[in-house]
């Protein structure tokens, strides 16, 4: 068994070829010194018939002389295209010339068929000739049709496509294993700058200005979730209020604040008066004792709740604290501003936001070249499986053909 591989295939499969096809290229330069015998015979016979029509002078009328001038003629022509041919042993060129004389013969066919039934029955001896001649040409041309035939050129041919098709594959896979070192190289060097990024970061994270701004944010965060849970019981019955309100000619809400509250409590409770808070939630209250709202006992003795405890001043201690804590973050981000520290956090943030997103790119981009490199090797494996029957079939040789690199 030869074992090749791929990038060697093309030059071992010619060797191989070369002499799968020695004994039919033989046969092709026999058969095409053939045609172009038939053809040298098929001229000379027609020359032949030019000089009996000329000698016939007064025993055939003038037109069927003329017919059969013309038709000798174009057979010389014709026929002459390939008499001075150079024969070649190649399968393409034998082809080529196996296709040239189909037309020679089939063109000089219909010459015959056209001039001789107008030639009466004069020149028989002639004719029988030019017959025998074209017989012969025919006989030549159908011999080189079957030498073609028989021999594997055509699926040399074919295997020859192939073959530069799986090179051609072989080499897109080498270019995505190359890429698929590089990016996996990108990778580590990205782990590297992320580790120092987050050194960086962990520098911060210890100093305990931004300790300190943490725990105000944090605290912060929490002031956002206490008003926000302080309003949700009055958010709905404010909703319905608002509804019954929109009916009214003259309307006596401060549409704007009962807003603030059902869609952004956090702030209206920590930007707008008291006061007016009160007076809508008291507003509120009235139409709860009326019953013009309709809603669950429950929901209704929650609501009750919240508005009492706003008169009784929760709202203005949850506005004071958070406006407390919001100065103490805002004084304590001045100071880090004012030492250059919090714009050299904010730059190592972007660093590792940046090294992030390139790792997540990276990480997709080696999960598609690795999709890539199965997909081309499965059909690659296939491929060279097709081949090694193929090359078989032509050569009579067992080939294992092997993926390189």
């Amino acid at each position: 068994m030869i074992q090749v591989g791929v990038a060697d295939l093309p030059e071992t499969f010619e060797a191989l070829a070369r002499d799968a096809m020695k004994e039919h290229e033989k046969r092709f330069l026999e058969r095409g010194k053939a045609v172009r015998e038939a053809c040298n015979a098929l001229d000379n016979a027609a020359s032949k018939f030019v000089v009996a029509v000329r000698n016939s002078w007064g025993t055939m009328d003038k037109s069927a002389s003329e017919y059969g001038t013309r038709m000798a003629q174009s057979i010389e022509e014709t026929a002459r295209k390939l008499s001075g041919q150079q024969t070649s042993s190649g399968y393409d060129a034998t082809e080529q010339l196996h296709t040239e004389a189909i037309e020679v013969l089939n063109k000089i066919i219909k010459t015959v068929r056209r001039y001789v039934p107008k030639l009466r029955r004069g020149l028989r001896v002639e004719i029988a000739s030019l017959n025998s001649a074209l017989g012969r040409l025919e006989m030549s041309v159908r011999s080189l049709g079957q030498a073609l035939d028989q021999s594997p050129g055509r699926r040399i041919e074919t295997t020859r496509r192939d073959i530069q098709q799986l090179k051609h594959e072989f080499e897109e896979l080498l270019e995505l294993k190359k890429d698929l070192v590089k990016a996996n190289a990108l990778l580590e060097e990205n782990a590297v700058k992320a580790s120092e990024a987050l050194t960086a970061a962990q520098e911060y994270t210890s100093n305990s200005v931004f300790q300190e701004l943490r725990r105000y944010e944090d605290s912060l965060r929490s002031k956002e979730d206490e008003i926000k849970q302080f309003i949700q019981p009055v958010t709905k019955p404010l909703a319905k209020l608002e509804r019954k309100e929109s009916d009214r000619k003259n309307k006596t809400l401060d549409v704007t604040t009962l807003h603030g509250l059902i869609d952004s409590p956090v702030q209206t409770v920590t930007t707008s008066q008291p006061f007016v808070i009160i007076q809508l939630l008291e507003k509120l209250a009235e139409s709860l004792s009326q019953g013009n709202i309709e809603i669950e006992e429950r929901k209704r003795h929650k609501a009750e709740q919240t508005i009492l405890q706003s008169k009784e001043g929760s709202i203005q201690r949850l506005r004071e604290d958070y406006l407390t804590i919001q100065a103490n973050v805002q004084e304590t981000v001045r100071q880090l501003r004012t030492t250059g520290l919090l714009e050299k956090k904010t730059e190592v943030e972007q660093r590792q936001a940046a090294i992030s997103g390139e790792k997540e790119r990276l990480i997709a981009h080696i999960a598609e070249l690795n999709r890539r490199i199965d997909a081309i090797t499965k059909t690659i494996m296939g491929n060279m499986k097709s081949l090694q029957q193929q090359i078989k079939q032509i050569t009579g040789k067992e080939i294992e053909i092997s993926i390189e690199g």
